[in-house]
């Protein structure tokens, strides 16, 4: 992660320490370790990217809460006042749950949605070809949902840094791993939507800077992107990638090719 954000308020731009908030989710009906047939469900991840007020107001100490939100920055007024910079949301499916259950992968994520669907039907390619040896037979099978940053934060790279996070802090061992559908977000923030990446081929090109690997143009014209725990470039490689580089133009010239075929 960057080690600060640009925050501008009064004509000047402070640059701030942020701070990385994760909490995990999920709920089961009865006691599932004494049930039989029981279908599990994901557990949830929601990383989040503030400022907190305490340190943004050391460095402007006539800050103003009510400019502040006028100026259009999302303010969360709990017990501590937080900036909302950028947050991601993962789901997260672990393998001795699948196990439990007897099913395949696909089996058990088509009960969701179309995404964990089109996840699931890989996870099995990967399983049986053994493409990348051990991947999804034990850990967790992760599908990154959203990435989504406030409009007042964007232009500062800050999603690709989230995103690399994500890729190195989710997976836990080397046979974990991480999917995407790229796709327009669309943004739960006021005025999200106006500004966003919607071509996919540059929002595919953009997650494979950030570590995934392209994988191919589903049915739906959304591309699948994947990366696994043991990959050494989203385990050490934290570093800006230089937008506009050869790499860069030849991934997008591929997913072009792709996407009219």
């Amino acid at each position: 992660m960057s080690q600060t954000i640009k925050f501008a308020y009064q004509g000047s731009v402070f640059e701030v320490g942020p701070t990385i908030e994760h909490s995990a989710y999920s709920s089961f009906p009865g006691f599932v370790q004494y049930e039989t047939g029981y279908s599990y469900l994901q557990i949830q991840h929601n990383v989040r990217l503030l400022i907190s007020w305490t340190n943004l107001s050391e460095q402007i100490p006539a800050i103003s809460l009510a400019e502040v939100k006028q100026l259009g920055y999302l303010v969360e007024e709990t017990c501590e006042l937080k900036i909302i910079v950028a947050e991601a949301l993962i789901k997260e499916y672990p393998s001795r749950w699948r196990q439990k259950m007897g099913v395949s992968w696909s089996e058990w994520l088509t009960r969701f949605d179309e995404d964990s669907t089109a996840i699931g039907i890989r996870a099995d390619e990967i399983v049986h070809d053994g493409q990348y040896g051990t991947c999804l037979c034990d850990g967790s099978l992760y599908l990154l949902d959203k990435l989504d940053v406030h409009p007042m934060f964007r232009g500062q790279r800050i999603g690709l840094h989230l995103c690399r996070y994500v890729l190195n802090v989710m997976p836990k061992t080397d046979s974990d791993m991480i999917f995407l559908l790229a796709e327009p977000i669309d943004s739960k923030y006021e005025n999200g939507n106006s500004n966003r990446i919607t071509d996919i081929n540059r929002l595919a090109e953009y997650y494979v800077a950030a570590g995934f690997r392209y994988v191919r143009v589903q049915p739906d014209g959304q591309i699948l992107l994947e990366a696994s725990g043991r990959d050494s470039q989203i385990q050490v490689n934290l570093a800006y990638i230089t937008p506009g580089s050869a790499s860069a133009v030849g991934i997008h010239s591929r997913y072009s090719a792709a996407s009219s075929m």
